[in-house]
């Protein structure tokens, strides 16, 4: 230790770890019992430097408290290890004002013994001096700091400035203490190319009139940010939010509105904006439903599920939400259980995204496929994060599922992984309305591009195209008007996967059309059925056309409700869902649809399954937007075919001993002189 001249002010402490080598991962470091150096303020930034590059080749990650240690709360140490959980190998250098070393050390003992890469760093005014020193604005408004002080925002604007001027020095990434990373960064797909100083920042929303925005109302967010040293955008920041026309009383004038009036002075290449969905999914107002168990009359497990499909990050807002409590089941609740139970691919490799907690061995095994490297050891629990976040599992093509199990302390984690390629055939029937087959086909390949998609046509013109494999699809001629439920038993036994998806020709695919959530709950909860929700019907309709069925004496009632929620989900048992479910095919062999109804066969399928107990449910966190036409106005040839439904429906009940059909309280069918 080198002991403190009294009285001399060069003099400075910050918090240093001993270091040590991680055997084969030699490029990273690891933290031993932490030891307070005295060294000279004027040396620091150089030492910390020097420390990052001998030992640390990960990312670089910036984080900053500028509060009193012991005001960290939970919520915040749970954004620092969504960072080390997913990349165990990045460096964190967190810049602290306060220097109670006894508390730092309290607070992040279980990060340093686990191994996790990291340094304090003292912000006073002589690092501010030498941080500063990137840009000229920034250095004249340090000079001037006392008088900025007596501003509204000063600190606020003190952290924009080091933000901005330390990763335009060091690169790497800048995290606000309120973003929760929920998933890797892929950071290989935002930046291809050699290095040129360039930035990856998020748009949001601004809710009242912005003159500086960008198109659409968006405004650039700088709480989390990649960037390369010697960014363009922020070096421009720099310029515009501390120039000479710097304003202490505007709160966003050095950040958010700096950043943004950049951007549109640097080159496009230069700035990788992301979708608002990406770090900033919930908006700042409405910030508070993550802390509520059911926000806005939907499940925190829905939202959550909505947000995970294409965010990267997720902000809470510290500064709006710092009074509220984390209720139980609410989605900051369940994103304390960090635990996957299963992955998806479409017959690629994936990452596993299995963790350590303790320093013991952890050894991989998988029952179909191969997987690299099947065990990982280390001198640290970091460590052996750092070997688990590089396994890599590779499906056998001919198995739908692989079951990989992690065997570590004693205790066994098994994680599913569905090969949908091998697993889900996705069937679709129309008549003549290859057009909207072709958009259904479209969308779905944005998401699932080796998907097996069965296309049977049983319209006037389905035999002017042969048999055969079509634009991704497979195409299936029918005989003219076979009918609904004859087509779909000749697609039941043309489909060799285990299950398969039903759906009718005017759906589209979106980003929530997750068919691995509706395969993973169907298998894990021992399931038949299990449908997706179509928002467009709620709001066309006032309803889903999901609940249950209840017969009373000559009548069936569809009724609003449900057989219980299923739990760790957003699903809930029922009785019948719309034709956009994945079924186990073996179910469906076994009910089949009756092929005397052409058309109304719904009820009677489901009001079948129901009496041989086949276990139906539906997940409202998947969706599939129903593209209608207008059927009922008689306009076309189609919907001429579809105004018989009613005579069918009228078979379809007497072959129950029923003679009405009630819809959610309206009558939709009355068979009359009953």
């Amino acid at each position: 230790m080198i002991t403190p001249k009294h009285g001399s002010n060069s003099i400075k402490p910050i918090v240093c770890y001993k270091r040590s080598r991680f055997g084969k991962y030699a490029s990273h470091c690891s933290f031993g019992e932490p030891r307070l150096f005295y060294i000279s303020i004027h040396h620091m930034l150089a030492l910390v430097f020097v420390l990052f590059v001998e030992c640390v080749h990960g990312m670089l990650l910036h984080m900053m408290w500028t509060t009193p240690a012991f005001t960290l709360r939970p919520r915040h140490l749970q954004v620092l290890q969504s960072y080390f959980h997913h990349h165990p190998n990045w460096h964190l250098r967190l810049y602290i004002t306060d220097t109670n070393w006894a508390n730092w050390r309290m607070i992040l003992r279980p990060f340093y013994e686990a191994g996790y890469s990291m340094d304090l760093v003292t912000i006073d005014e002589e690092f501010l001096t030498l941080a500063a020193q990137v840009s000229e604005e920034a250095t004249v408004w340090l000079e001037n700091h006392e008088k900025w002080k007596t501003g509204p925002y000063y600190y606020s604007h003190l952290t924009d400035l080091l933000r901005f001027t330390l990763l335009y020095r060091d690169g790497g990434v800048y995290s606000d203490f309120d973003a929760l990373l929920l998933r890797p960064m892929p950071i290989q797909e935002w930046l291809v190319g050699p290095s040129a100083g360039r930035t990856v920042i998020g748009r949001d929303r601004v809710p009242e009139t912005c003159d500086w925005c960008l198109t659409g109302g968006m405004y650039l967010a700088p709480g989390v940010m990649l960037a390369e040293r010697g960014s363009q955008l922020l070096k421009r920041a720099l310029e515009i939010g501390f120039g000479g026309a710097y304003d202490p009383t505007v709160f966003n004038h050095a950040g958010p509105r700096a950043i943004t009036m950049a951007s549109k002075q640097v080159s496009r290449d230069l700035v990788i904006q992301l979708p608002s969905e990406v770090f900033y999914p919930v908006n700042y107002k409405e910030a508070t439903q993550l802390f509520k168990a059911a926000p806005e009359g939907i499940s925190a497990r829905e939202m959550l599920e909505r947000i995970k499909r294409r965010a990267v990050s997720l902000h809470f807002f510290g500064a709006q939400t710092k009074n509220i409590s984390v209720e139980k089941e609410s989605i900051m609740d369940i994103l304390r259980e960090g635990s996957v139970a299963y992955h998806v691919t479409d017959g690629t490799s994936i990452h596993l995204d299995v963790r350590a907690s303790s320093k013991s061995t952890v050894q991989l095994e998988v029952d179909f496929g191969k997987i690299s490297p099947s065990s990982c050891s280390g001198d640290s629990v970091a460590e052996i994060n750092q070997c688990l976040s590089t396994v890599t599992v590779t499906p056998d093509p001919l198995f739908g599922i692989t079951t990989v199990k992690a065997e570590m302390d004693g205790t066994t984690t098994i994680v599913s992984i569905y090969n949908l390629s091998a697993l889900l055939t996705v069937t679709v029937k129309t008549m003549d309305r290859m057009h909207k087959v072709f958009e259904l086909v479209s969308s779905l390949r944005q998401y699932y591009p080796n998907l097996p998609i069965l296309v049977a046509n049983d319209g006037s013109q389905a035999f002017d195209t042969p048999a055969g494999p079509k634009r991704g699809f497979t195409y299936l001629p029918l005989p003219y008007d076979t009918g609904l439920s004859e087509a779909r038993n000749i697609m039941v036994d043309k489909v060799e996967t285990p299950l398969m998806m039903i759906l009718d020709d005017d759906f589209v695919f979106t980003e929530h059309s997750d068919l691995g959530y509706l395969v993973h709950q169907l298998i894990s909860n021992r399931l038949d059925i299990v449908a997706a929700s179509s928002p467009a019907d709620r709001n066309q309709h006032g309803f889903n056309y999901v609940g249950l069925l209840e017969r009373r004496d000559r009548q069936v009632h569809l009724i609003h409700g449900d057989r219980g929620g299923i739990p760790g989900s957003t699903c809930v048992r029922v009785d019948l869902v719309p034709n956009i479910f994945v079924a186990r095919r073996v179910v469906l062999e076994k009910i089949r649809w009756d092929p005397i109804l052409k058309l109304g066969e719904h009820e009677d399928f489901f009001l079948r399954a129901m009496e041989a107990d086949i276990k139906v449910a539906n997940c409202r966190s998947v969706e599939l937007t129903h593209r209608q036409d207008p059927h009922w106005l008689n306009k076309t040839p189609y919907d001429r075919m579809r105004s018989r439904v009613w005579g069918f429906l009228k078979m379809a009940l007497q072959k129950h001993s029923l003679d009405t059909l009630s819809v959610f309280g309206m009558t939709t069918m009355a068979i009359q002189g009953k």
